[in-house]
């Protein structure tokens, strides 16, 4: 089963387009199949992942043809897709989605039209991350009614410790009116961390001794400007800055999720027989022979 998880939080500037990103590109280079979709009007995901602004269909063409035809598009035939490395898709936003807020006020089973525009391109991918807009409307609850959990990036900051308790009561709504009674929270992930700063440090630490029983701390993203760089660069931070504290961090959090939920690397192809397989067999008696001449010297 298509695992669906969503980018959340309502305070904006939490990092979550670059959350978003970065765990898709971790996520297809160890082997998985990833859908992102960008449901923020801001379409700030769509830019970070080099895809154009303007021109072409979306989000939203996806969403207002499922209100008008009652029935989901296809969403590879309707160009409504963007290739942004091996084995990483976009399914791109664009301001136009601001109308879609509403436009879903009427709609009947309004909560679930993102899960049924979805439904029919589930089989093509292992794992689809929906990057949230900073609020708690309607495009976020069709969002956290289509996943399976929720990743919530936070700022060790006063004002963002407080957003987060606003939407983990959010969450436990959806659960409650049996929108997504499934959800599940799974987990937190610290962004733009300096832990030189007195108040960053005690406000993480306020986090994870009382949220972080509902939900774990997946791990710590320091602040850097080559999050910044690779996003103006249209670049995944695990492609723009491979090497650096964040590209390793995210990997090490995509790890964690992806043992979480089950998805792991495929397994390696197996040596081919033929001149690799002698080649193998010709160096294995290459050591042998050193080992027994090593072993005969010191007899």
């Amino acid at each position: 089963m298509t695992m669906i998880a969503c980018i959340a939080n309502q305070k904006g500037g939490t990092s979550k387009t670059s959350t978003t990103l970065a765990l898709g590109a971790a996520c297809a280079e160890r082997g998985q199949r990833v859908l992102l979709v960008d449901l923020d009007p801001q379409a700030s995901l769509t830019a970070a992942a080099g895809a154009p602004l303007l021109g072409r269909p979306t989000v939203y063409t996806a969403l207002s043809h499922y209100l008008a035809h009652d029935e989901a598009p296809d969403l590879a035939a309707g160009g409504m897709l963007h290739p942004v490395s091996a084995g990483l898709t976009l399914l791109p936003s664009s301001i136009d989605l601001a109308a879609a807020e509403m436009e879903l006020v009427t709609a009947v089973r309004r909560e679930y039209i993102l899960s049924e525009v979805l439904a029919p391109a589930l089989d093509d991918y292992d794992l689809v991350l929906i990057d949230c807009p900073p609020s708690l409307g309607l495009l976020v609850v069709n969002a956290l009614t289509a996943a399976r959990e929720v990743i919530v990036p936070v700022v060790p900051e006063y004002l963002a410790a407080h957003g987060l308790q606003l939407l983990l009561g959010s969450i436990g709504r959806i659960r409650k009116n049996k929108l997504n009674p499934r959800l599940q929270i799974a987990g937190i992930i610290f962004t733009m961390v300096d832990n030189r700063t007195t108040h960053g440090r005690a406000v993480a630490e306020e986090i994870r001794g009382s949220i972080g029983r509902q939900a774990p701390i997946l791990g710590e993203v320091k602040r850097s400007i080559k999050v910044a760089e690779a996003a103006a660069a249209g670049v995944p931070i695990t492609a723009y800055a491979a090497r650096s504290d964040s590209a390793l961090a995210y990997g090490q959090i995509a790890d964690g999720l992806l043992a979480r939920w089950g998805l792991r690397p495929p397994p390696p192809a197996p040596v081919a027989s033929g001149v690799a397989g002698a080649a193998d067999a010709d160096a294995l008696a290459a050591a042998t022979a050193a080992a027994t001449a090593g072993a005969v010297a010191h007899g």
